[in-house]
């Protein structure tokens, strides 16, 4: 978990909270998805257009994975090491896929998007009818 002030909290098996990380302050919560390795990645909205994608370690060491989004919210990670997330990227707000080797793409325009979460059952993904539509996303490994 973390706070807006740059502190990201972990709890171990025993219940005892201790800091983990700390990053840039926030104007919002931050989001947050770790993948196979154990690796935590996380956003953390500002007001600027030169936000980053966190990476933080297993021993709590952060680094920036990706810079260069404005207002990244939500967090979703693919099988191949993509991180989706929604942000602005070039001016425009929607879908953004990163991959591992730091190429940046906007996988679907949507200006309302906040949020994103993968699921195995989800149905194929359609594009929406109108801006304030919910969106599903579903690819085959």
């Amino acid at each position: 978990m973390g706070d807006r002030s740059g502190t990201i909290f972990k709890i171990d098996t025993e219940r005892k909270i201790f800091v983990y990380a700390t990053l840039e302050p926030s104007v919002a919560f931050y989001h947050l998805a770790v993948d196979t390795e154990g690796t935590l990645f996380v956003t953390a909205p500002a007001l600027n257009s030169n936000d980053a994608i966190w990476a933080i370690d297993t021993h709590g060491q952060a680094k920036p994975w990706y810079r260069g989004l404005g207002r990244p919210q939500g967090l979703a990670l693919a099988k191949d090491g993509s991180v989706y997330l929604a942000a602005c990227l070039h001016g425009r707000r929607g879908l953004v896929r990163v991959t591992p080797a730091g190429e940046a793409t906007l996988a679907l325009a949507g200006p309302n998007l906040v949020g994103v979460a993968f699921s195995h059952s989800a149905p194929p993904f359609s594009p929406p009818m109108k801006p304030s539509s919910m969106w599903t996303w579903a690819w085959k490994a």
